[in-house]
């Protein structure tokens, strides 16, 4: 728990230093903050997205071992906004590979498959009665590198196992066009573990051999996503889920990003995402951290 509140004090932190005219703003700032309602109709946008590494050695003295890597991402939106309905929906994908040598098999570097669907009904000018859908899980095999080849604690995880569903209802504010915060107290939140043999051993919260696990609670959702500086972005989501029937153990899901855009088809991207409270396969600590550096090749479209 010291890792994590260390890890969101950093993050707040570099959130106020990147841009200190933010205490003061100026009238740009304030127009741009004004909550008028967006009635744009339908919006549809998306990008897919190659990151390459590469490094090579060869009688260093530091020592190391050659690696390649690549990333690919897909994010696709669409959005329908009126005077008092909106309906966003977004979609993100992402799947990594890293051959370290001498070993020629490939091993996971990232794999997720994300969908969130959010519907608001207006309330006040910057207000929305809010029904949110999340569901999260993953493509292929996930494994435990530190086990030998056919231990039976090598798998750590697979399609469908986990798979997280949540769906909240709750209003939502929204003080500027960039910002939200939704607060949920009708929340429902769901665990799937679809491996037979991942389902024996427990993992991921649910009973030993069982399949589901379903739970009660409120839930706070907080998004930001604007420029801090000319053509850098900052993007951050934080998912806190109350479940009531332990209401002092939350579940956070905590994403971060910070995009560089070099060109139109070239950026640098940064991102740190955590993960707490969640049981992991072969481990008893809930934190879970991530961490990405990257220049990559993007196509918007």
């Amino acid at each position: 728990m010291k890792q994590f509140l260390f890890f969101a004090v950093a993050t707040l932190f570099g959130f106020a230093a990147a841009k200190p005219a933010l205490a003061q703003p100026s009238a740009a700032d304030l127009r741009a903050a004004k909550p008028l309602r967006d009635t744009t109709g339908w919006t549809v946008k998306g990008n897919f997205g190659i990151n390459f590494t590469s490094i090579g050695l060869s009688n260093w003295s530091g020592g190391g071992n050659n690696a390649t890597s690549i990333l690919g991402l897909l994010n696709f939106t669409a959005n329908y906004h009126s005077q008092t309905f909106s309906c966003d929906n977004a979609v993100e994908l992402g799947y990594g590979l890293t051959w370290v040598s001498p070993d020629p098999n490939a091993r996971k570097s990232d794999d997720r498959i994300i969908i969130i669907s959010k519907t608001g009904l207006a309330a006040t000018e910057n207000v929305n009665w809010t029904g949110l859908l999340d569901f999260r899980t993953q493509f292929t095999l996930g494994e435990d590198y530190t086990k030998p080849v056919g231990s039976d604690m090598r798998k750590l995880s697979t399609i469908f196992a986990p798979a997280f569903l949540t769906l909240a209802l709750g209003a939502e504010w929204e003080p500027a066009k960039y910002m939200s915060v939704l607060v949920a107290p009708i929340t429902g939140r769901i665990v799937v573990v679809g491996d037979p043999e991942l389902s024996q051993r427990g993992s991921f919260g649910v009973a030993p051999g069982q399949s589901v696990l379903a739970e009660f609670g409120g839930l706070v959702n907080f998004q930001l996503k604007r420029d801090i500086w000319e053509n850098v972005n900052l993007a951050t989501r934080l998912n806190v889920f109350f479940p009531y029937r332990n209401f002092t153990a939350p579940i956070v899901n905590w994403e971060n990003i910070i995009i560089l855009k070099v060109n139109k088809f070239l950026n640098v991207s940064l991102a740190g995402d955590l993960i707490y409270g969640v049981p992991v396969t072969n481990s008893t600590n809930l934190l879970q951290l991530r961490g990405v550096a990257a220049i990559g090749f993007v196509l918007p479209f």
